[in-house]
């Protein structure tokens, strides 16, 4: 199924400075016949975009992966809509509408949040059941191998919310938030100690503290990961070199940021040039949670609101992706409406010469969720978009999947 968008450009221009203070109002100026990013379709003609179903009745509260395409394929992990302790866990290629699945996992519970990354022939993906993570492998068209990710020595350590990068082909990286005795949390690195991939050796990146967070990691040209995660309300930056952690405060936990609470509440992508880190702002009466994106430049890091939130709220952090050719790009769900019905809009923007622009791919039905959304890049250098749409008159079950990417 093959659908034609429409086309809607705006623009963000950057302010700079210390991350901890207010910014100045978000710059948005039409172009191209279009609106700021709240006002009303005024675009027109064929944007270029398409949209094809994944799965239907998909719980879109657990969360998603989604990789670029590989071998002409492109893959997806989500759970399904049953109760909330009887989810299934399911993985899917493309190549029909809706996308042919395969049970990864039954029972994973609520709060599965799936992660996926593709290496060398083989497709990883980890997630959460109950209290522990979850790590499964499939080479080729062979049979999927899960195990669990238990730190030697550390057993009684509880992994949550996982993320995974495989650098260099082969050396798969999962990191998660490890929970203590004490209730206090940390974010842990751990690599499979053999090519089994049955026993993992683990390292403690930060130091354990109250509260939540969710790390989300990228890997840069040069080989090196980056990670960003939310520490005691700090928004923070840790990447590896040489075998050894540095971590450093993006934005401090000031009144004006407090994501800790939210699971898509942070994005990271490393670019050639600069790395850059998403997150969503604490949703407050005066603050409905803008979303920013931060810069690291030689001076520092430049803050980027893209998204204003003097009329809506944004839900979840902008979703950040490298292209093969070194661009950043950002895709985001922007709340237009906070009453019912609910107004949803999905932007996807690139960032070049200090600003961001964005177009908004829009589709028949209702968009119904910003939390769960997930941008990759296949080999061709299209993007690749998976979200949640609400049916037109309602679904009686969960929310409907759908991939929306880009026409050569």
């Amino acid at each position: 199924m093959r659908r034609s968008l429409w086309l809607v450009w705006t623009v963000s221009a950057c302010a700079s400075g210390d991350l901890s203070q207010p910014i100045d109002a978000r710059t948005s100026s039409p172009v191209d016949g279009g609106t700021d990013s709240d006002g009303a379709d005024q675009g027109t003609g064929d944007a270029g975009w398409a949209r094809e179903l994944i799965a239907d009745d998909v719980m879109s509260d657990s969360g998603f992966a989604f990789g670029p395409e590989q071998g002409g394929f492109a893959y997806v992990a989500y759970t399904d809509y049953e109760l909330i302790y009887e989810m299934d866990l399911w993985y899917a290629a493309s190549g029909a509408s809706p996308w042919p699945r395969q049970l990864l996992s039954p029972d994973v519970g609520y709060l599965a949040v799936p992660a996926l990354a593709l290496g060398q022939d083989a497709v990883h993906v980890v997630f959460r059941e109950d209290v522990t993570v979850k790590y499964a492998i499939r080479s080729g068209d062979g049979p999927w191998f899960i195990t669990d990710v238990v730190c030697s020595g550390l057993e009684s350590l509880r992994l949550h919310l996982p993320a995974i990068v495989v650098r260099n082909s082969d050396d798969v990286v999962v990191l998660a938030r490890g929970w203590d005795a004490d209730d206090h949390s940390s974010l842990w690195v751990a690599r499979p100690a053999g090519k089994l991939k049955n026993a993992w050796v683990c390292q403690q990146v930060t130091a354990a503290t109250p509260g939540w967070g969710g790390p989300r990691a990228a890997v840069g040209a040069d080989g090196e990961v980056h990670v960003a995660d939310v520490g005691d309300g700090d928004l923070l930056h840790a990447w590896e070199h040489d075998g050894v952690w540095d971590v450093e405060v993006v934005a401090d936990g000031s009144p004006n940021f407090e994501p800790g609470h939210m699971l898509w509440a942070v994005g990271i992508a490393a670019a050639p040039e600069a790395v850059f880190v998403s997150y969503q702002e604490l949703w407050t009466e005066e603050n409905r949670g803008a979303g920013v994106v931060a810069r690291k430049t030689a001076e520092g890091w430049t803050r980027c609101e893209v998204d204003s939130n003097d009329t809506g709220s944004l839900n979840g952090a902008p979703k950040l992706a490298v292209d093969a050719s070194g661009g950043v790009h950002a895709a985001y769900v922007h709340i237009a409406s906070l009453s019912e019905p609910y107004d949803y809009q999905l932007f996807y923007g690139t960032y070049a010469a200090g600003e961001w622009r964005f177009q908004r791919p829009s589709a028949e039905g209702a968009l119904i969720s910003g939390g769960p959304l997930s941008l990759a890049f296949d080999g061709m250098n299209r993007p690749h978009l998976a979200v949640f749409w609400e049916p037109e008159g309602g679904s009686a079950g969960g929310a409907t999947l759908w991939h929306v990417w880009q026409r050569p």
